[in-house]
């Protein structure tokens, strides 16, 4: 990871008091649109660090996202911002119709305006570019490589 996305991650992740609450999106049968449910299953919630897996549905999450009340939230999905294979970005509210990869009913930035209104959490988004989204089960290793280390940084941290 870059020095700049440590820097970035470092205040997305910083420790306080509140709970910080992971959300992974994706599809694990679509290649790298699995990132999130990788994600998912490496992370190890600890302390003041929750996580949910919302899959395709992040809709689905929104009362028990309300009920852990966390003082920030980040989605974490694989995106398509023209980066390259891997390539971990904090994507702007603003962007992210144009740039996150799942289908679901709710736009994220309408979750997020929901989540930010009924919580008062801050809420980031980390994308992962895909390489591939093709139907096809596991991640590349271009994206594995990335999310290992975004893992290792989390973990490490809590």
């Amino acid at each position: 990871m870059s020095n700049s996305l440590t820097a970035k991650l470092g205040g997305i992740f910083r420790l306080n008091s509140g709970i910080t609450l992971i959300i992974t999106v994706g599809n694990s049968l679509r290649g790298d649109d699995g990132a999130g449910e990788y994600v998912y299953q490496k992370i190890v919630p600890k302390g003041r660090l929750k996580i949910i897996n919302a899959g395709m549905s992040p809709e689905s999450v929104m009362d028990e996202v309300i009920e852990i009340a966390p003082c920030r939230v980040v989605f974490i999905d694989a995106a398509d911002f023209g980066g390259r294979p891997g390539e971990i970005r904090v994507i702007d509210k603003e962007n992210i119709p144009q740039t996150t990869l799942t289908t679901h009913n709710f736009p994220l930035s309408v979750i997020a305006s929901i989540i930010e209104e009924e919580t008062r959490a801050e809420v980031f988004f980390l994308g992962i570019q895909a390489k591939t989204v093709e139907l096809k089960e596991g991640i590349s290793e271009e994206v594995k490589a990335a999310l290992d280390k975004l893992i290792e940084f989390i973990n490490n941290l809590y």
